[in-house]
C-alpha cells in the first residue's frame, strides 16, 4: 500500500523534530462520562499504551472531544505512542468512527 500524504508529513516532521513516536494503539480502561448538552467537552482516558517495542504501560490521557468521538471502556483507539513520554502519546481521532 502506498504511504498517503499525512504518512510522509509525519516522516518528515518527526525527522525534524527528533520525535520518539510510532504508531501504536491505546486499550481505553475508564473513562469519564459523556455529558449529554455541550458539543465539546473534557474527556479523560485512563488507557493501556502500547506500541511496538515499547513496554506496555497505563497512562491518563485528556482530550476535548466531540460527543460523537467519546470512547467506550475495552475500545483500541489507534495513536501515535511517544516511546520516551508516554504522556505525549496522540490518539488520531480522524481514525476513530463517529458513533
Amino acid at each position: 500500500m502506498a504511504e498517503s500524504e499525512l504518512d510522509r508529513a509525519t516522516e518528515w516532521l518527526e525527522r525534524l523534530t527528533h520525535d520518539q513516536s510510532q504508531r501504536g494503539t491505546v486499550t481505553v480502561r475508564s473513562v469519564n462520562e459523556v455529558a449529554t448538552k455541550p458539543r465539546y467537552q473534557t474527556c479523560r482516558i485512563v488507557g493501556l499504551i502500547q506500541a511496538s517495542g515499547f513496554e506496555p504501560v497505563e497512562h491518563e490521557l485528556e482530550y476535548t472531544l466531540r460527543r460523537e468521538y467519546w470512547p467506550e471502556v475495552g475500545e483500541v483507539l489507534p495513536a501515535n505512542v511517544h516511546v520516551e513520554r508516554p504522556e505525549r502519546t496522540e490518539i488520531i481521532w480522524e481514525l476513530v468512527p463517529k458513533r
